[in-house]
């Protein structure tokens, strides 16, 4: 299976410190931000993986390179996909260009801004058989957070404007895509980026769509988990208290 990881992203809110550096390659403790993903991925038996770069993509290129060279698993079967709009364009346009590098198998698509315990994987990869979403459902909701509305297990719809109320909990970024829904899914990533302009929208506006549509997706509850998604400066210094005590 392969793994997707979107690092496009300029990374604005966390000010100096991704001026001149991608977000992706942020230390928590000796390690990047995207070192922990690949690692706790391969220790999952991912063995291929997409990595869609935009901003400062040339250090996310040379640091797997040269840093994957020297470690446990020298050969490191990846493929960088350059989104040329970053600066532009939203999570959407980003998956929608690794059509081609993920084929027609099953795959597993990640925040290039997170990072979780191992458990959170484990739980994802102990049912491979559908559609599958990442959720904690003990956060408090506000609009920002990414929502699902879920009825037994089964996501209904997901997205940043929903009614709080109907809302099972937050999205964190991470979801099993099975082959069975891939080519539905890249079908309505080009439908709302090529044929409704809407390259500034997130990937969840295609789940949302084919969710409405009836293709299934389930919830994966990793409640009392830890992960973290670093958008600012604050999530930055929580990430790291909350992995390095």
């Amino acid at each position: 299976m392969k793994a997707v990881i979107l690092c496009a992203g300029v990374g604005s809110r966390l000010g100096a410190l991704t001026a001149n550096r991608p977000k992706a390659l942020l230390p928590i403790g000796s390690q990047t931000v995207l070192d922990r993903m690949l690692l706790s991925l391969q220790q999952h038996g991912i063995d291929s993986f997409v990595i869609v770069v935009g901003h400062q993509r040339e250090q996310i290129e040379a640091h797997v390179k040269i840093h994957w060279a020297n470690c446990p698993y020298p050969q490191l079967p990846v493929q960088f996909i350059v989104n040329p709009r970053f600066a532009e364009t939203n999570t959407s346009y980003s998956l929608l260009l690794a059509r081609e590098a993920i084929g027609s198998d099953s795959f597993v698509k990640l925040d290039g801004d997170l990072v979780f315990e191992d458990d959170v994987l484990a739980k994802l990869f102990a049912d491979q058989t559908t559609n599958r979403v990442v959720v904690d459902s003990s956060v408090i909701l506000g609009d920002e957070e990414v929502k699902v509305v879920a009825q037994e297990g089964a996501i209904q719809r997901i997205g940043k404007k929903l009614t709080l109320s109907q809302c099972r909990g937050e999205s964190i970024g991470i979801e099993l895509i099975h082959r069975d829904s891939v080519g539905d899914l890249f079908s309505e990533l080009a439908r709302v980026v090529c044929q409704d302009q809407l390259v500034q929208e997130y990937y969840e506006l295609a789940y949302d769509r084919m969710m409405q549509r009836g293709v299934p997706f389930r919830l994966v509850d990793i409640t009392g988990l830890k992960w973290n998604e670093i958008d600012d400066l604050t999530d930055l210094q929580r990430a790291r208290e909350m992995f390095l005590r």
